[in-house]
């Protein structure tokens, strides 16, 4: 009985977080590519603001909180300085190659790109499309800059008709790593997300997160 009850709650706080998910990402990022063999892995949350803009002019505005850094994300390193990447949420899928292609040292930072493929969804459609990220880093904070195309299709609820759009993604994040115990990491982020599809239409968002990792 008490196992049955564990596995409920289990079950209820897999639900909430999932009901939490909006579908933005922020996967954390920094430019220090792991090494061969090594992983890690992570989750994290965050408190948004967002602001739709239609033809120039506002029209909607609205406080979001969500589980923005995917439900589970993780890393590994493949050598010759190279990771590979894949995050996971309940409306989004994500996987990426990164390449470092400066170490940095105590003047210059460290940096790194990486290409990444994208698959979005919801109850009526789905989207799907490429991107490419550019991190630097220098100490414990770091950058992230990604850029997406993504082209997404579905049926309209009301009249049923099929729709397709085409939509342009920026993502700008700032954060800290701060090493908490042995192999626990926290890294506080700020970001700024900015989507454009081709009827002109932006969604711009302000998200204030907060990722938890092992290394």
């Amino acid at each position: 009985m008490k196992s049955k009850f564990i596995n409920l709650c289990k079950l209820v706080y897999i639900l909430f977080l999932l009901f939490l998910v909006n579908g933005c990402f922020l996967t954390y990022y920094s430019a220090k590519v792991l090494p061969k063999g090594k992983s890690e892995r992570g989750t994290g949350l965050g408190l948004g603001y967002e602001y739709t803009i239609s033809k120039g002019h506002l029209i909607k505005e609205s406080i979001c909180p969500s589980y923005d850094q995917s439900i589970f994300f993780v890393r590994k390193g493949i050598g010759n300085k190279m990771d590979i990447g894949f995050d996971i949420g309940l409306l989004y899928m994500s996987f990426d190659i990164r390449k470092q292609i400066l170490d940095g040292s105590k003047y210059v930072p460290a940096v790194s790109v990486s290409g990444n493929i994208i698959v979005l969804s919801n109850i009526l459609g789905l989207g799907s499309g490429p991107g490419v990220s550019f991190q630097l880093s220098k100490g414990d904070f770091f950058s992230n800059s990604k850029f997406s195309y993504i082209y997404y299709s579905g049926s309209d609820f009301f009249s049923g008709n099929r729709y397709s759009v085409n939509m342009l993604m920026l993502v700008e994040s700032i954060g800290y790593e701060a090493h908490i115990y042995k192999h626990f990491y926290m890294i506080p982020l700020v970001s700024i997300i900015c989507e454009k599809n081709l009827n002109r239409d932006y969604l711009i968002s302000g998200i204030l997160g907060i990722s938890f990792l092992f290394r």
